[in-house]
């Protein structure tokens, strides 16, 4: 079987394609890419994002006909694979060979890249964007768009992709290879970019693709690894990018710094050092929120025409945007908190337990005055009918997720602090409310049919690890387990919880990191 060899000069085939089309969905560069019969005018209507697939996108091949990879491939100038591995189909490099599709795209992209950037378009959404994103699609069109002419991040979304895949079809781990293949490939020419960034010979647009392929390879990484340092990596990368932000940078550029601000809020609790988390929540994140809303300007920004908006996704933008703006801030206080915890400074002397007691009470002290502060709107989080009196049950079913995901995050920080700062005192007054407050809106959404989106787990969590009674505690974590066809760790997550309520019996709190280490051997992210 023959080796598959990325033919990367595929620009000239798209030259004669014009973007002068408005359409919300992909223009004809994508359906030139991934071919009209791409699944996206007729996406089912699925509980999560994992497609449906007549046919698996790989055929599997022994060992023996396909050798592993080498675990640092790089690529020659004309695309092809070197260090050791031949391109006359001798040497291959993935354990999924993947189907030739009958269409004459295969001439100019790898079938595997085509399968994964047709899932990317149709199905794969980052779990850790869902339910709090509102402007995915036009991101996403964007982004697909730009890596047209960027090796390092349509390798990386391959990578994200191909998890995704992954985890859709529950693959054994040594059919893997593909995600860490594609992450290995966008790592390598990454870091060519980042060194032409840094000696001035960039393209206009290299900040944006550096801070996408940052974002989904953190996120691969996030999932697949046990000590996730090539996220804390990337994302110290990514900071000292954005600590030279200039005042003209383009709305796509901001929103990627919300999602890296996003991304570094669940890497923190695994050991980062919340470096993105360290805004000042009254100015610069409401700033950055302001100038990424705008979903025709991303379109435009990345030299396509402004997409037509339905009218529905109008009116969600424009109800959503208040909440989105709170929810910004509440990613703030994650690293705030995180950093006063035992694996991010001195703990246990008089001095130390003081600091990190004034500290403690000053982020109660800011929650408050955010909370006090909030838009109006949040209070609807679970006032279903009163929605549904002025809005279409589609649009208001949509702005109430958004807005229980939101509020959940909000709560989930008072149990973080408790755990982090009063670990060895009793419950603060706001711990019980906390509580009831998650598990009511988690309630509600499950109550109605729906699946719980990946960015409650962190919530579900905090409020498994403070919930009073076992049948409380059990409920949430059947939630969690639910999540496990939309994210990869979230069995581990289940797992992890079982054990801290079972060592809490004792009368004492576990530290979740600590629990890792002694029963996983094992760091990884609450995604």
């Amino acid at each position: 079987m023959g080796q598959i060899v990325p033919n990367l000069n595929f620009e000239g085939h798209l030259t004669s394609q014009t973007t002068q089309q408005r359409m919300s969905g992909p223009d004809t560069w994508e359906l030139e890419l991934l071919g009209e019969d791409s699944l996206w005018a007729n996406i089912p209507i699925l509980s999560n994002f994992i497609s449906v697939q007549d046919s698996p996108p790989y055929e599997y091949v022994s060992s023996h006909d396909v050798p592993q990879p080498l675990m640092n491939p790089t690529l020659s100038g004309n695309g092809q694979f070197v260090n050791g591995m031949a391109a006359n189909g001798t040497g291959g490099m993935i354990n999924q060979v993947p189907k030739q599709h009958s269409s004459d795209q295969s001439t100019f992209l790898p079938a595997d890249e085509i399968t994964l950037l047709r899932h990317f378009v149709d199905f794969a959404v980052p779990p850790i964007l869902i339910g709090v994103e509102p402007r995915w699609n036009s991101s996403r069109d964007a982004l697909l768009r730009l890596s047209k002419s960027n090796l390092p991040l349509r390798h990386a979304i391959c990578a994200f992709s191909a998890l995704s895949l992954e985890e859709a079809e529950t693959r054994t781990s040594s059919a893997r290879q593909s995600s860490t293949f594609y992450s290995t490939l966008a790592m390598t020419e990454l870091n060519k970019l980042l060194d032409e960034q840094a000696n001035g010979n960039a393209r206009s647009d290299s900040q944006e693709s550096i801070l996408a392929s940052i974002f989904f390879l953190s996120y691969v990484e996030l999932i697949v690894s046990n000590a996730p340092k090539r996220s804390v990596y990337l994302l110290d990368r990514a900071h000292a990018l954005l600590s030279n932000r200039s005042s003209s940078a383009s709305p796509l550029y901001n929103q990627l710094q919300i999602w890296l601000k996003l991304l570094d809020a669940k890497v923190v609790s695994a050991g980062g050092k919340g470096i993105h988390l360290h805004t000042n929540p009254d100015t610069q994140d409401l700033d950055i929120v302001r100038e990424s809303y705008d979903s025709s300007v991303i379109c435009e920004q990345s030299g396509v025409t402004t997409p037509i908006l339905e009218t529905e996704e109008i009116l969600f933008n424009s109800l959503n945007r208040p909440s989105y703006n709170f929810y910004v801030q509440v990613l703030n206080f994650s690293g705030r908190i995180a950093r006063l915890d035992k694996w991010h400074r001195s703990r246990g002397s008089v001095q130390d337990e003081l600091e990190v007691m004034l500290a403690a009470d000053k982020v109660i002290r800011d929650l408050n005055a955010l909370w006090t502060r909030r838009p109006a709107i949040i209070d609807l989080a679970d006032q279903r009918e009163q929605l549904r009196q002025y809005l279409a049950p589609s649009l208001a079913t949509k702005v109430e997720h958004h807005l229980r995901t939101y509020t959940a995050n909000y709560y989930a920080c008072f149990i973080h602090l408790q755990r982090v700062a009063y670990a060895h005192l009793k419950p603060i007054s706001q711990i019980k409310t906390s509580v009831a407050k998650i598990v009511h809106l988690s309630r509600l959404t499950v109550d109605e049919g729906h699946a719980l989106p990946v960015s409650m787990l962190w919530p579900l969590m905090m409020a498994a690890c403070e919930a009073e009674d076992e049948e409380t505690q059990n409920w949430i974590i059947n939630c969690i387990e639910g999540m496990k066809s939309k994210v990869g760790n979230a069995m581990r997550t289940a797992k992890l919880v079982r054990e801290i309520v079972k060592r809490q019996k004792s009368g004492q709190r576990a530290d979740a990191r600590t629990v890792m280490h002694e029963a996983f051997g094992a760091v990884f992210a609450i995604i």
